[in-house]
């Protein structure tokens, strides 16, 4: 069976693809919260950059509960 065809060389492409042209990045078994089945992170960093206002807004309401990360 050639490699082209397999599972694995599937998933390669696919990782590749990703970081390569959607500005994918690899995460870190010991970022992963398995609890919430997330990267935390980087939600808390997408919601900073993308929705400021509800950033604040949640600050203002949940002071130090929030994440910082």
């Amino acid at each position: 069976m050639s490699d082209q065809t397999t599972e694995k060389a599937f998933e390669s492409y696919l990782e590749e693809t990703l970081i390569n042209k959607s500005g994918w990045k690899h995460g870190s078994n010991k970022d992963w919260d398995k609890q919430l089945a997330l990267f935390r992170s980087e939600v808390v960093a997408f919601i900073k950059e993308t929705q400021p206002v509800l950033w604040q807004e949640m600050e203002a309401l949940y002071g130090e509960i929030l994440p910082n990360k």
